[in-house]
């Protein structure tokens, strides 16, 4: 080979592993300078997010990081439900001991009608603390949700100061927006039950206005419910007012209505086919154990059974609850990032903020969750053009 002229792999060398030759120098190679794949720093990856994401993301939060999500929602699930039993056993019983003491028919069906009236009173106060346990756990997955994806494992104790100055603000409003709820359907029933009273032709006027009404607030109760499905999480995230928050749900959800119900009650499907499958070996065994347990009908066998059966099946209601609970908040808390991500491009500034971390200058940023005063000056399509992940 002479000085002039120009140099050539040996044989064998200027192939790739395929058998195709190397590109010459200054030809294109079909691969963008500077391009990298998506981040995927944590539990999803920066970017819009399919349906499999979604559906599987849920469950590798609990994987990831238990006590904070499942053990803190059992925890909450189970004490509720304690007090649950606990107050309306004991409304009952003082409801109902008072039969003993009345005289006559009349008065002893007057205490019978004021006894249920005080128990279905006495369940609105474990209904309450449900509704604020409820909203506690939605909050605290929705803050577990944003730093996993951010690739930050954080602990309860983290997460509360992160929700601290917003539980309020989403308990008040998942009370009034249950209140708002009862609200219709009270109605619903006064209507019913005024018609009636008419007669045989008031009462299949009421059946009919009950089905048609039942129908109406159905379809209104899930269209309602799926705008609003992004009110904890910016809420929580965004710490915008109730109102604001509001709205901007709203808006986020425009254009995205079909799939975010449709996943919705996917996971709800699921979820409600995975409970009846877990419960249903604790039903056959209730059926079957007594036949076999006593089968002379001894009455101290049967109703050591029917404890022991009771004890399990309100274990196992405790768990499938926190699992449900956990599992429903991360998929809405998932569905408002991949809005974010679709509509504002999010995935860019929760990459410049991954990468800063890297290098110890995340500090310097702001929370990129935080809701931005202007709107962006560029498209997120094109604002992914021009960044390095794209």
């Amino acid at each position: 080979m002479t000085q002039n002229e120009p140099w050539h792999a040996p044989a064998g060398l200027g192939q790739a592993p395929d058998g195709s030759p190397f590109p010459e120098a200054g030809q294109p190679t079909g691969i963008r300078p500077g391009w990298a794949p998506p981040p995927r720093p944590g539990l999803v990856p920066l970017r819009p997010l399919d349906v499999g994401t979604i559906l599987a993301a849920p469950y590798q939060l609990l994987r990831r990081n238990p006590r904070p999500t499942f053990g803190m929602s059992l925890l909450l699930q189970g004490s509720v439900l304690l007090l649950t039993l606990v107050v309306v056993s004991v409304a009952a019983f003082f409801s109902l001991s008072r039969i003993d003491f009345a005289t006559g028919s009349e008065a002893s069906d007057e205490i019978v009608a004021g006894s249920i009236g005080m128990i279905l009173l006495s369940s609105l106060v474990p209904l309450a603390l449900s509704l604020v346990a409820t909203a506690v756990m939605q909050g605290i997955i929705v803050l577990e949700v944003a730093r996993q994806s951010l690739g930050e494992k954080l602990r309860f104790r983290q997460l509360w100061a992160l929700a601290r100055g917003r539980i309020l603000a989403l308990v008040g409003y998942s009370l009034a927006l249950t209140a708002v709820l009862l609200m219709a359907v009270a109605i619903v029933i006064g209507l019913v039950a005024g018609l009636s009273v008419l007669g045989s032709a008031g009462a299949l006027a009421g059946v009919a206005l009950a089905l048609l009404l039942g129908a109406a607030l159905v379809v209104l109760g899930a269209w309602i419910s799926t705008k609003l499905a992004f009110v904890p999480s910016i809420l929580m995230l965004e710490r915008l007012s109730v109102r604001e928050s509001v709205a901007r749900s709203w808006r986020l959800s425009t254009g995205a209505f079909w799939k975010i119900l449709g996943i919705l009650l996917l996971v709800a499907v699921i979820l409600n086919v995975v409970s009846s499958i877990a419960g249903a070996p604790l039903q056959f065994v209730a059926v079957l154990l007594p036949a076999l347990v006593a089968p002379t009908g001894d009455e101290t066998a049967i109703i050591a059974l029917f404890v022991a059966v009771t004890v399990v099946s309100l274990v196992l209601t405790i768990v499938v609850s926190a699992v449900i609970l956990v599992v429903q908040s991360a998929t809405t808390a998932l569905l408002y990032l991949d809005q974010r991500i679709r509509k504002e491009g999010l995935d860019l500034e929760l990459a410049r903020y991954v990468e800063a971390r890297q290098f110890g200058g995340a500090s310097e940023l702001a929370d990129p969750y935080a809701a931005r005063m202007a709107a962006p000056a560029a498209s997120p399509a094109a604002q992914r053009d021009a960044s390095p992940w794209a």
